[in-house]
């Protein structure tokens, strides 16, 4: 599977595409579930579909300047990705390919895959807005 990079604030962090896709995928399904808890950052459920629509290998993209530029947006990315981790990692050790295709994209099969790498994804990604 490809790999897509992240850029925030003139840094990079490169992710499989798969598990990046799961981890947006989690970051649409709690934002949707709880938009007053998320209100600066429910923008990106718009940003997050039209990447699924519009997927190509290493080509996922999430603004992380632009969600972070207001001091909401970085609190509030850090919870959503803080709730991934703690939600992927009470799933056990395999992530049902009945869960992963809610977030499927066009042309990509999904097939039961080890929930451990989304939760490293989501773990790196968290700690590379944090370090920011």
């Amino acid at each position: 599977m490809a790999h897509s990079i992240l850029i925030h604030h003139g840094r990079h962090l490169i992710l499989n595409d798969g598990d990046l896709l799961i981890v947006m995928g989690a970051m649409h399904d709690e934002i949707s579930s709880h938009p007053a808890r998320y209100p600066t950052i429910i923008e990106l459920l718009d940003h997050i579909a039209d990447n699924r629509q519009g997927w190509g290998p290493g080509l996922i993209d999430l603004p992380l300047d632009r969600i972070t530029q207001r001091p909401e947006g970085r609190a509030e990315l850090l919870l959503v990705l803080e709730r991934i981790a703690y939600l992927l990692s009470n799933l056990g050790p395999t992530l049902p390919e009945k869960y992963a295709r809610r977030w499927a994209v066009p042309g990509l099969i999904w097939m039961d895959r080890e929930v451990d790498p989304a939760i490293a994804a989501t773990r790196e990604l968290l700690e590379f807005v944090r370090s920011a």
